[in-house]
């Protein structure tokens, strides 16, 4: 199902779990944009029952030995790490799945590649830097991005978000970044001058 959230409801998906990051507003705004301007489309899908998460939690407070394949963040972010890796590795059998690889800069919570088709799929995994967006995009080989947010308090279900760059979406995102390159530069030149 696709959706076209309000930007307070996408700080929600991007900042879930009680934002523990800072929230650039300003950036949240912009991915809204690209979203309502056809940028991005943006899906929500049934993704599992609350009580996996919990179960999941509590699993990983007892045991300690899978933390290492999962390490970065709290328990309950390790928590969504192993969901979504399980999730992903029976639904892509024949990809190659890596948790907390690097990938432009960055450490995507799980980095999914196909190999055959030069693909790559990212997942973050409850509270997102909002930047990445902008960087991951400009990528031709990133086909999506899921987002796992942490599960809401009053909610028996965990969905899961898509978004998907459309045609445009790289060569648009390239020349905002060359716009602000350029007004950086123009700036820089006038302190010189």
């Amino acid at each position: 199902m696709y959706v076209r959230p309000t930007v307070e409801e996408l700080v929600n998906i991007i900042h879930s779990g009680g934002n523990e990051f800072r929230v650039d507003k300003q950036q949240v705004t912009d991915i809204h944009f690209l979203i309502q301007e056809n940028y991005l489309c943006l899906s929500k899908v049934f993704f599992g029952e609350k009580i996996q998460y919990e179960k999941t939690v509590e699993e990983l407070y007892k045991t300690k030995k899978e933390h290492f394949d999962l390490s970065g963040g709290s328990v309950g972010h390790m928590a969504l790490k192993k969901l979504a890796k399980n999730f992903f590795s029976a639904s892509y059998p024949t990809f190659i799945i890596n948790v907390e690889d690097e990938f432009m800069g960055y450490r995507p919570d799980i980095l999914i590649e196909d190999s055959c088709e030069k693909s790559i799929y990212l997942v973050e995994c409850g509270n997102t830097e909002s930047d990445k967006f902008f960087k991951y995009f400009t990528s031709d080989k990133v086909k999506r991005m899921y987002i796992l947010p942490y599960p809401e308090d009053l909610s028996t279900k965990i969905f899961m978000f898509t978004f998907t760059p459309t045609e445009n979406t790289q060569d648009f995102l390239l020349y905002l970044e060359s716009e602000r390159r350029s007004k950086i530069k123009s700036i820089v030149n006038q302190r010189t001058t």
